[in-house]
């Protein structure tokens, strides 16, 4: 009969081989054009979809795409805090294909932060969206690509209540709406591309700071909606807006109802070859207001329209409106030193 000492051993060793084992989940998984999903996703034996590697990641781990391919076959449910990369010179791509009710990306499970690096996201077919985030706590895009995407979720949706949207040095175009935040979130944007889409950002009853971007073919440049007695807010900083030519907006802010607030902070940016610069749509009752400083609104057709009651429009007398088809006078204004 074996020792006390030797039976422990023995478990000991089990408990060793157990935890080495491939279903035993890791911090970084990889998937690859010649991977198998039977595989335990190591770098030497890498998984194929995206599905397999989410199951044998750790939370808060990495999944890296070796090499260009597609990497899914449906929607693919992200329901853990885990970072999604292509390596460097790979063009990792993740397709919607689902149909109008499933995206390329969806994420819904509380407090998990996820994070997008070097991706390609298009459509094929129908889809709601590309990324579409309705629980979690963040969302970070970095250096991607969405294109083609035009259901009604568009290529970036933030729904999560208080989540948090970063973006940076990306690429959004052909969308029924690039980017997307509701329900009391926080949108940053950097040195972001939003091109020909029917709306370049969407920003209802959240918070944004888009700096450093182009917007480019856009029906609507940025759109800032409150309703519902709550606030909208953007500031947009050191920016480009142009349009379609002589359709669309570069800016829309509207408020729905008594109570609303909405605010546009524009500061050294420029729109041009719109319809209307700044277009407000506001009822009696909310609060509607517009702050310039430094901008250029030029050779549009309209600088400032709005309709229901005028917005207050502060500026800092040192913007410059030229060449718009309609005129260059922005209405009544506050003047405001500058600080």
């Amino acid at each position: 009969m074996r020792s006390r000492k030797a039976v422990i051993l023995a478990h000991a060793f089990a408990a060793l081989v157990l935890l080495a084992s491939p279903a035993h989940a890791v911090f970084r998984a990889y998937v690859a054009a010649d991977g198998n999903d039977a595989n335990p996703c190591t770098l030497t034996s890498p998984c194929r979809l995206l599905p397999a590697a989410l199951t044998a990641v750790d939370s808060g781990g990495e999944i890296w795409m070796l090499d260009s391919a597609n990497y899914n076959t449906a929607q693919v449910d992200i329901t853990k805090s885990v970072t999604i990369l292509a390596v460097p010179g790979a063009v990792g791509s993740v397709v919607a294909t689902g149909g109008v009710s499933a995206s390329a990306l969806y994420m819904n499970a509380a407090g998990i932060s996820v994070t997008l690096r070097n991706l390609v996201v298009v459509q094929l077919g129908t889809s709601l969206a590309g990324a579409y985030m309705t629980n979690g706590s963040q969302l970070t895009i970095q250096s991607c690509d969405f294109s083609g995407l035009d259901g009604g979720g568009g290529a970036v949706y933030m729904g999560a209540a208080t989540g948090v949207l970063t973006i940076n040095d990306s690429i959004v175009r052909g969308a029924a709406y690039g980017v997307a935040i509701t329900a009391g979130g926080t949108l940053a944007m950097d040195r972001t591309r939003l091109e020909n889409n029917n709306i370049g950002v969407v920003v209802n009853n959240s918070r944004a700071t888009l700096n450093e971007s182009f917007f480019a073919g856009n029906n609507i440049g940025v759109y800032v909606t409150a309703q519902g007695g709550n606030s909208a807010t953007a500031t947009i900083r050191n920016s480009a807006i142009a349009g379609r030519g002589s359709s669309g907006s570069g800016i829309n802010l509207q408020t729905v109802a008594i109570g609303d607030s909405g605010f546009v902070n524009l500061v050294n940016s420029s729109i041009t070859h719109v319809s209307a610069g700044i277009h407000t749509i506001g009822v009696a009752g909310a609060t509607t207001t517009l702050l310039l400083d430094g901008n250029s609104i030029t050779d549009n057709v309209f600088p400032i329209t709005f309709t229901g009651p005028a917005p207050t429009v502060l500026t800092r007398q040192n913007n410059t409106v030229r060449h718009n088809a309609g005129g260059d006078s922005i209405g009544t204004f506050t003047p405001v030193s500058p600080q």
